[in-house]
């Protein structure tokens, strides 16, 4: 499952906060993994990534700020999250959601990057504030 947040040049919020999940797939997992996938990063736009890491564990938390109270304005993130685990589907368990609507987006893709956006759901992309806190978004592939 590969995730990634964007954000313009103007307004910034209190951003995102998400723990790493793993739960039952909803279709068929036939398809592998990629052995090599595309590591995750967070970096502002244009800029070397400043972090790169591929999450396998459940409990790992995403934010989209560390140590701010806000997010940067043009930020880019890019998170992978693969299951080491046959019929695990990885997800995101979002605790706390704010963003400036239609402007900053957090956006879900099946697989390992960002080619193939989230089929069959309604969270595929997350904008704005009006969400019951907290859901649960999952990968359609193991």
């Amino acid at each position: 499952m590969a995730v990634t947040f964007t954000t313009d040049g103007s307004v910034v919020r209190s951003g995102i906060v998400a723990t790493v999940v793993f739960g039952p797939c909803r279709v068929d997992t036939t398809t592998p993994a990629p052995t090599t996938p595309k590591p995750a990063q967070c970096s502002p736009l244009g800029s070397a990534p400043t972090t790169a890491l591929a999450i396998k564990t459940a409990g790992t938390v995403i934010t989209t700020n560390i140590d701010t109270e806000t997010y940067d304005d043009n930020q880019e993130c890019f998170w992978f999250i693969q299951s080491t685990t046959a019929n695990l589907c990885p997800g995101l368990n979002i605790t706390q959601f704010n963003t400036e609507s239609s402007r900053d987006e957090l956006s879900f893709y099946d697989g390992w990057d960002n080619n193939t956006i989230l089929s069959g759901d309604s969270f595929s992309q997350l904008s704005g504030d009006d969400y019951t806190l907290p859901f649960t978004v999952y990968s359609n592939q193991a």
